[in-house]
């Protein structure tokens, strides 16, 4: 007798879960536990900025004018994809072939995937460059930096002992009626079966292992990794790989930290649901393309940058020492920067300065063998940090001169420093304030370095990379050492018996000192400063030392008196 299967149409079992899906959604509708979803990405903009996250996801408010407008136009967005991109075939590749791509693939890869939107604008306008397939000066040091990172990150993975299991994988995190998708950028396994999650990064700040169990983003992919098949409770680690330094930076968590991480999501979804959206300002203000709707920002343009978490700050205007500076130099430049959002373009002595500033923090936390870092070391923590720093230089030739004078300058501070003498690790590297100062401000900043010295008393630290000289009555009254006095005194409870400049170019370092009575100069100069920025409506250009640097000269009303101005030099070096 024949035996037959019985199956239903296939347009009966289409109607059955359309029906299902209807009630399961009317049931949770009439119980109140109607489906919630969302992704890390909205409940960051939540975390942000409610206003944001209500004009973006429950209104869909998107004015396409004024958002491509608003849009911060950033080719490290395109840098980002384009790694990514490359990753995610090369990993895919080596699951269905068994066998790692070799690096002329990934970049070969690289070229087919590269995204060029966002770089050079600045400089095509300036060359009157019609040709879209020619590639600035920006574009090709993004690209040789992309290069860089494929490379370190292959020869970390053919020894990491480690086989893909899948890429760019959206999963997804389940609590209760709360539905968190993610997507994985990598998950990994070992010899031993365990389980790796990688998020990629191509920023050049890396983090510390200990911020990953508080996470949220990290606590997210962490948790959602556990619903993938074969994977359940066999995670071992949560991973962020730096691809621009090529560190792997790894974490675990423990249930404290998931739950933690649980209620964090259930309490931001509890908040959305009651409609809380009340505006959170900040720096993310002045780029947010829902200005132009934002209550916030219309009721106190001028102070909108400042935090609204505590009475005593809400009223203040955000300050940095560079940023009140700049005012101070030119209205015209801060108004372009700090009120139109202008992206300032990479240039060779801004890469410089934060290359020696980097190499000096590795110095001065240096835990290698012996008494102190040998110059070997010195010269080879300077050539891997100038690998993460090489935006801005126009040719190989400048980068070369840059890279010969950079070395030339810790040569010389090697010999006066550190060889022969005691050395002994900072007390501090770039360490962060962030204080109320007089009736307006709000003043924060990092100092280079701190230095506990032999009598118990404190020196500050700052270097200077630019190749204008300060005199002693010029540093005698710099009002950045100043803050940093201030900043010491009311943030770590002590007051510096010494404040140093390092002027590296031209191998000097200047010492000076500062007392209550300078600290009060500097409330009353913050205090006229901060008025006359809530008094602003002009901007007047104003000429200052960095005019011939500045990004903003081709069209400044004083450009013909800065370039005939022969005492004017620019920061570039000779």
């Amino acid at each position: 007798m024949e035996t037959r299967t019985l199956s239903r149409p296939a347009g009966a079992v289409a109607l059955l879960g359309r029906l299902t899906r209807e009630a399961l959604a009317r049931f949770r509708q009439l119980t109140g536990h109607e489906e919630v979803r969302t992704r890390f990405s909205r409940l960051d903009t939540y975390r942000q900025c409610p206003a944001k996250y209500q004009y973006r996801y429950v209104e869909r408010a998107v004015d396409r004018a004024q958002s491509d407008a608003g849009r911060e136009v950033s080719p490290h967005l395109s840098f980002d994809r384009s790694l990514h991109d490359v990753l995610e075939q090369f990993h895919r590749r080596q699951i269905h072939a068994g066998q790692a791509p070799d690096l002329g693939w990934m970049l070969e890869r690289l070229e087919q995937v590269w995204i060029r939107r966002d770089y050079d604008d600045a400089w095509r306008r300036e060359q009157a460059c019609g040709d879209r397939d020619a590639v600035g000066p920006e574009e090709a040091a993004f690209k040789q930096n992309a290069q860089d990172a494929l490379a370190r990150y292959h020869a970390w993975w053919s020894t990491a002992g480690l086989m893909p299991y899948t890429a760019n994988k959206t999963t997804r995190l389940i609590l209760g009626r709360v539905i968190v998708n993610a997507t994985l950028d990598l998950v990994a396994y070992d010899r031993d079966g365990r389980f790796h999650v990688f998020d990629f990064k191509t920023g050049k700040r890396v983090r510390d292992p200990a911020d990953i169990p508080h996470d949220l983003g990290a606590g997210i992919q962490y948790l959602a990794s556990r619903d993938l098949p074969r994977v359940g409770g066999l995670v071992d680690s949560f991973s962020f790989y730096f691809l621009q330094a090529g560190r792997r930076v790894c974490g675990s968590f423990d249930l404290a930290n998931l739950e933690s991480t649980r209620a964090e999501i259930r309490g931001l979804v509890r908040r959305i649901e009651d409609g809380d959206f009340a505006a959170t300002c900040g720096w993310w203000c002045r780029r947010c393309e829902f200005r132009g709707r934002c209550e916030a920002w219309k009721a106190a343009p001028s102070t909108v940058l400042a935090p609204r978490t505590s009475a005593d700050v809400k009223p203040r205007l955000r300050l940095s020492y560079s940023k009140m500076s700049l005012f101070d130099r030119c209205p015209r430049a801060y108004k372009k920067v700090y009120v139109e959002g202008v992206r300032q373009k990479p240039k060779p002595f801004f890469s410089f300065g934060s290359c020696i500033h980097a190499t000096f923090e590795e110095l001065y936390c240096w835990d290698g063998i012996g008494r102190r870092p040998s110059w070997r070391t010195l010269r080879r923590m300077f050539h891997e940090t100038w690998k993460l720093h090489r935006l801005g230089y126009a040719n190989p030739e400048e980068e070369e001169k840059y890279f010969k004078e950079g070395l030339d300058m810790l040569r010389k501070y090697y010999q006066r420093f550190v060889a022969g003498q005691p050395f002994r690790k900072a007390e501090a590297i770039e360490a962060f304030f962030e204080l109320p100062i007089g009736r307006r401000g709000l003043m924060n900043g990092y100092i280079d370095r701190i230095d506990l010295l032999p009598d118990g008393t404190r020196e500050v630290i700052d270097y200077k990379t630019e190749p204008t000289r300060r005199t002693q009555e010029q540093v005698d009254k710099d009002m950045q050492l100043t803050t940093y006095f201030w900043a010491c005194r009311e943030a770590f409870g002590y007051s510096p018996s010494k404040l140093s400049l390092f002027m590296l170019y031209h191998d000097e370092k200047l010492t000076t000192q500062r007392t209550d009575r300078d600290v009060e100069g500097l409330v009353a100069f913050v205090d006229g400063v901060c008025a006359r920025m809530e008094a602003e409506v002009e901007y007047a250009p104003k000429m200052n030392k960095y005019c011939r640097s500045c990004d903003f000269l081709h069209d400044c009303p004083q450009r013909e008196a800065v370039l005939s101005n022969s005492g004017l030099r620019s920061m570039e070096f000779d």
